[in-house]
């Protein structure tokens, strides 16, 4: 089927003959009711009008001797003076004429008889791609009715072209430079106008605008969520029932970025709220803008299950919506895993407890004194050191946290050679809550409490080097939190508790020696002798410990 078929004219027509019968048939065959039907109507047309075009460029002159003689001849050089005079008046109405003033220069130009030359002057002067004349240009086609099927047919289709080339990139120049400024009403009140222009009413018009809008929000750099679902709205994208009119593949993507916002929105929505969650807490360290002192400082007070909150989110952003890796640090991820320290401090009070022991057993035990004085002197020794090391521990972190700095340079510069733990834990946070506390236990239990203390540390951390087996891993490090952990706990706690009561009670039922207890009561001499003239004298040690055969005598009596 072809052109002449569809709009049910001959071969011959002239171009007036197909714009008539076009513009009859536009109304059986409307864009918004028949897409297709319409764009077939449009496609006939245009290659019926440029058919005959190129048949007329191509068709010779033709000169009968008939017409030789005729008065139109003679009538010429009248004819030319007369359209020299209408393109002269049309001239005069074009210099500085402006979207405001057109419609006074069109009066002016109706009432002096040369609107058909302004109209051609005007389109001439349209060819420019300023933007005043863009302007003037919107109103023209306005006017005149320009770019549609009830134009003249003596107006070039070149001229008309160019115009609406010009008003195309005018208009994609505005709709990019509302975009960028995030102007919201700008952007929709510019679409609301488009869509009420008469020259964006065509079917093939309408797809350039829905292509390149999309194509524009795509590209944007900073994503409105207003602005898309205003153009959405307006454009008819997300009508219920009906195929989108975005085109592909640029409505999934849109999609997919709108979703990806409203996730970005809602983490930083948690992470400045009010109330504290281990989600607002992730979101915060993720996404929200701070110094890299401030995330450190942050990142110190996070729990197990806050790094398994920032694991999570991490995940969920790295395969659902991977364009969000830009609003990090960095545009990584995971950068706050060196900032999760799973630095273990079992040894230290394994440490203490040696050291306290050999130093209760050499100063105290071996020295006479009884069981219970000995474990009372090593219970205080280990609540002291213990109290110290934490006193330490918190002191360090808080430096740590501050010099944070100083701490990895160190650390990078000297941590491999000054530890054996792998990995290398931070000096002056980690590592010296460790060593720090050895001076006050050489000065309670000597260099040989010293000696014990290091060496436990020292075989903790060389027990970081060995590859120990997998399931010894899982069985010695449990979840916080868990039942089996708990059950850990409390068992251990229990039979401490009762290994101490039992020692309790074998140091209270135990047999006394000799010269513990209860003394025999001494006799004074002065009071037995009330009447003698010899003065009482201090009592001798023989009168305040008897003889132990006196003491077996006076318990068998």
């Amino acid at each position: 089927m072809n052109c002449w078929s569809i709009l049910g004219l001959d071969a011959d027509s002239d171009p007036r003959s197909i714009k008539r019968r076009y513009a009859a048939l536009l109304k059986q065959h409307r864009p918004d009711e028949d897409p297709a039907g319409f764009q077939r109507l449009r496609d006939a047309y245009e290659q019926a009008l440029n058919w005959t075009a190129e048949v007329r460029e191509h068709l010779p002159e033709q000169h009968s001797p008939l017409l030789a003689s005729t008065p139109e001849l003679a009538t010429t050089p009248q004819a030319s003076d007369a359209s020299d005079l209408e393109r002269q008046r049309a001239d005069v109405l074009l210099e500085g004429v402006t979207a405001e003033n057109l419609h006074q220069r069109l009066e002016a130009a109706r009432a002096t008889q040369c609107d058909l030359a302004f109209e051609q002057g005007l389109l001439e002067h349209c060819q420019s791609n300023t933007a005043d004349v863009c302007e003037l240009a919107e109103h023209a086609v306005e006017h005149f009715k320009w770019l549609s099927a009830w134009q003249r047919n003596d107006l070039s289709l070149q001229a008309t072209h160019t115009v609406l080339n010009n008003l195309l990139r005018h208009t994609e120049q505005k709709l990019a430079e509302a975009l960028n400024k995030n102007d919201t009403e700008s952007f929709t009140c510019l679409c609301q106008h488009l869509d009420k222009t008469a020259w964006m009413q065509t079917l093939d018009r309408r797809m350039w605008l829905n292509e390149y809008l999309a194509r524009l929000l795509f590209d944007a750099q900073a994503w409105s969520s207003s602005i898309f679902d205003a153009v959405c709205k307006l454009q008819g994208w997300k009508e219920p029932g009906s195929r989108t009119l975005c085109p592909e593949p640029y409505w999934s993507r849109l999609l997919a970025r709108s979703r990806q916002a409203m996730f970005l929105e809602e983490q930083l929505r948690m992470a400045t709220q009010k109330i504290d969650s281990t989600g607002s807490r992730a979101a915060r360290m993720l996404f929200l803008p701070m110094s890299e002192s401030a995330r450190v400082l942050m990142a110190a007070y996070f729990t197990p299950v806050d790094w398994q909150a920032c694991e999570s989110l991490a995940t969920t952003v790295e395969r659902h919506y991977p364009g969000l890796a830009s609003h990090v640090p960095g545009e990584n991820l995971y950068f706050w895993r060196p900032l999760r320290r799973k630095t273990s401090f079992w040894a230290l009070p394994f440490a203490i407890l040696g050291a306290a022991s050999l130093s209760t057993w050499d100063n105290y035990y071996r020295l006479g004194s009884d069981p219970a004085e000995t474990m009372t002197a090593q219970l205080m020794i280990v609540g002291a050191l213990g109290l110290l090391a934490g006193l330490l521990y918190v002191g360090c972190q808080i430096f740590g946290i501050y010099a944070w700095r100083l701490d990895e340079r160190i650390t990078r510069q000297l941590g491999h050679r000054l530890t054996l733990r792998r990995p290398v834990p931070l000096l002056l946070r980690e590592s010296a809550v460790s060593w720090l506390p050895a001076a006050p236990v050489y000065l309670v239990g000597g260099w040989k409490a010293l000696l014990v203390y290091t060496f436990v540390l020292v075989g903790a951390a060389a027990g970081t080097r060995i590859a120990w087996p997998a399931w010894l891993k899982r069985a010695c490090s449990t979840a916080p939190g868990s039942l089996t952990r708990e059950l850990v706990i409390g068992t251990s706690v229990g039979l401490a508790v009762s290994l101490l009561i039992l020692y309790a009670m074998v140091i209270n039922y135990h047999p006394l020696r000799v010269d513990q207890g209860l003394q025999a009561w001494p006799k004074r001499v002065c009071t037995a002798l009330l009447d003698a003239n010899q003065p009482c004298q201090p009592p001798s040690p023989q009168q305040w410990y008897a003889p132990a055969s006196s003491l077996e005598a006076g318990h068998d009596q």
